[in-house]
């Protein structure tokens, strides 16, 4: 008796033995070897930029672990773990000009899969410099501003320089000679100022389609009237307001700007006579001093006047206004394909009056947020979604899962389809993340779509570990930003729908701000909500369901068979048969406790559901002892039901039964 004991437990033993062998050879991959990674660069980085249609580069591969590789970009093909390619022009992987070739490979280990990918772009040569194009016009031979006395005349003159065609126009529209000439301008004449009221005259040309201007100003000075005699009594004089100081001046639109007028002699008042100062600037007659914040740009001709007891002395005033400084939108270059959905289509020129702009709005489908395949990344969200797009159910149903459990939407339902609660939700969640999801894009309010940084900021949450973002998708959301800022430095009203950033020209009504909806209460408890969402969220693939269920079988039978051996040894008498029992399946509990926890922390995700299914089970068994003979005694039955009825068929077909 001892002796069969003991091979009896022996052979569980081995059977336990073999079932972590093979349990151990299937796990390999995502736990007990070196992470999975593959690296691809063109040049030694991700993203290279070619100086001219004659360069040539060099796309490396490298992988870690990796068992085969396979390039999907921009050709579909087989490719070694470890490898290298010259391109050069004429290669049919080399980039058009005005665009790009994306290299990407994906790599496996026979389980799980990485890809990396390399952009590399060929801009449009620089256009061909234009011939240059010049107008010069004076007065009396000088740029101006020119002060005449009354009775002076003066001469203008003009020259240009690749110019098909020329004309005044100002203050008389009139058209002229582009090989220049001059003219003599006396009073009466329409181009003859008059006091307090300076002419500017203005050359404009053009080849067909630039433009050139210059232009001059003429100031007739006033007479100053006769002086005092002098006091009674002999000594003293009068000194005429001689105004010294700079007769040009720059200010910027929306920038604090300032100018004193200045004298050689004390002056009493001064005065600018009809002269238009920019919109926000004023003038004291006083001080003489030209203040304030302009909001109107361009050049304004400001004839001012000081005034004394011996006379009056007139200057002009040229003040130059720049419009505001707009900062540069860097686009990036249009193309780059692999990773689904990746880099923005770019910006070919000015946004269009109501049109959609990029920046997570297009219309394309989602894909794979690239980031450094260092093994660390978690991937509970793949894809981009949207209300509009042709979602992958697997994806909205993670998604909605994420919503409802972790963050608390209990009105969504987790049903595959992207509705409107789930929009409502995400833009929720949006709302609540402003900071991370929203500002960096330059939005001010949700839009509903599940893209790089509402993804990146899900995927950090639910794995509790940085997320990153590539090259290409910071340099598109700095660019969208960018843009922005640039529409809103012009004056240019953004709104931000669900469709998209829109631009409204003047005139029209502001679209309401969107509600935030669904509840936006503070973070909870991490782990447990992470634990339901992992409990709606199944493998998103049939391939990786059968690799769920073959890894939960093989846990299953270890169990049981650990389980069976403790009872044998801890109780070898036939009569402990009920304290065997309970000692078994509640240490098949506490093994499927274990085993659920180990599954949450090690990111076996789809094990969760069974292993807590299976322990649910254990526990009815073991609520039901008491009915166990009765159970058993009806699976017999059934099972003799079944095979007597199975014979019976075959008898009556003529086949053969197993005797």
């Amino acid at each position: 008796m001892t002796k069969a004991i003991a091979n009896k437990f022996t052979v569980k033993l081995l059977a336990i033995y073999m079932m972590v062998c093979i349990l151990l050879a299937n796990f390999p991959s995502t736990v007990f070897a070196a992470g999975l990674s593959v690296n691809v660069t063109a040049n030694g980085v991700t993203s290279l930029t070619l100086s001219g249609p004659t360069d040539t580069f060099t796309v490396n591969v490298s992988s870690t672990n990796a068992t085969a590789c396979q390039m999907t970009s921009p050709a579909a093909s087989g490719i070694a773990t470890s490898a290298s390619m010259s391109i050069g022009p004429g290669n049919p992987f080399y980039p058009a000009v005005g665009g790009s070739s994306t290299f990407t490979v994906t790599c496996t280990d026979g389980v799980d899969n990485v890809t990396g990918s390399a952009t590399v772009f060929l801009p449009n040569p620089p256009p061909t410099p234009l011939a240059t194009l010049s107008a010069d016009i004076k007065a009396n031979g000088s740029d101006g501003p020119v002060n005449l006395n009354t009775g002076d005349t003066y001469t203008y003159s003009w020259t240009s320089t690749n110019v098909t065609a020329c004309q005044l126009t100002s203050p008389v529209a009139s058209g002229i000679s582009t090989s220049g000439n001059s003219a003599t301008i006396s009073s009466g004449n329409p181009f003859y100022p008059s006091v307090g009221s300076p002419i500017t005259i203005t050359l404009t040309c053009t080849d067909g389609v630039t433009n050139v201007s210059d232009s001059v100003v003429i100031n007739l000075l006033a007479t100053p009237p006769p002086p005092p005699p002098p006091p009674p009594g002999g000594g003293g004089s009068c000194t005429l307001p001689t105004i010294n100081s700079s007769l040009t001046a720059s200010g910027t639109v929306n920038t604090v700007f300032s100018y004193t007028t200045t004298t050689a002699s004390t002056t009493t008042s001064f005065s600018i006579g009809a002269s238009v100062l920019p919109t926000g600037l004023s003038f004291n007659t006083t001080t003489g001093v030209i203040s304030g914040t302009p909001t109107q740009s361009g050049t304004f001709n400001i004839a001012i006047t000081a005034t004394n007891t011996c006379g009056v002395n007139t200057q002009t005033l040229v003040l130059t206004i720049a419009p505001a400084v707009v900062p540069p939108v860097v686009v990036p270059p249009a193309g780059g394909g692999g990773g689904g959905g990746g880099a923005a289509g770019g910006v070919g020129g000015p946004a269009p009056i109501n049109a959609v702009l990029p920046g997570g709005h297009r219309s394309g489908g989602g894909g794979i947020v690239a980031g450094a395949s260092d093994g660390l990344e978690c991937f509970y969200l793949r894809d981009y979604m949207r209300i509009d797009f042709q979602n992958d159910p697997i994806q909205v149903m993670r998604l909605q899962a994420f919503l409802k459990a972790f963050e608390g939407y209990d009105y969504v339902t987790v049903n595959g389809v992207f509705d409107q609660a789930t929009f409502d939700a995400v833009s929720a969640f949006q709302m609540k993340y402003k900071d991370d999801i929203l500002t960096p894009w330059g939005h001010a309010a949700p839009t509903g779509y599940v893209y790089i940084l509402t993804l990146k900021k899900i995927n950090e949450l639910y794995c509790q570990r940085v997320f990153p973002i590539n090259e290409s998708q910071a340099r598109e959301i700095a660019a969208f930003r960018a843009l922005l800022e640039s529409l809103r430095n012009k004056g240019t009203q953004v709104n931000f729908t669900p469709e998209g950033t829109i631009v409204i020209p003047e005139g029209t009504s502001t679209p309401a701000q969107l509600p935030i909806v669904g509840k936006t209460s503070p973070p909870k408890g991490q782990n447990l909500n992470n634990l339901a969402a992992a409990i709606f969220a199944g493998p998103p693939t049939l391939a990786d369901a059968l690799g769920c269920l073959y890894r939960f079988l093989i846990l299953l039978i270890v169990l049981y068979i650990i389980a069976d051996i403790l009872a044998d040894v801890l109780y070898k008498d036939k009569q402990n048969v009920l304290k065997k029992f309970l000692f078994k399946w509640t240490t098949m509990c506490i093994g499927l406790i274990i085993s659920i926890v180990l599954a949450y922390l090690l990111g076996f995700w789809c094990l969760i559901l069974p292993l807590l299914i299976a322990l649910i089970c254990s526990i009815i068994w073991i609520a039901v002892f008491e009915k166990h003979e009765s159970i058993k005694a009806s699976f017999k039955s059934w099972s003799l039901v079944i095979d007597a009825r199975v014979r019976s068929i075959l008898k009556r077909n003529n086949l053969p039964s197993k005797k």
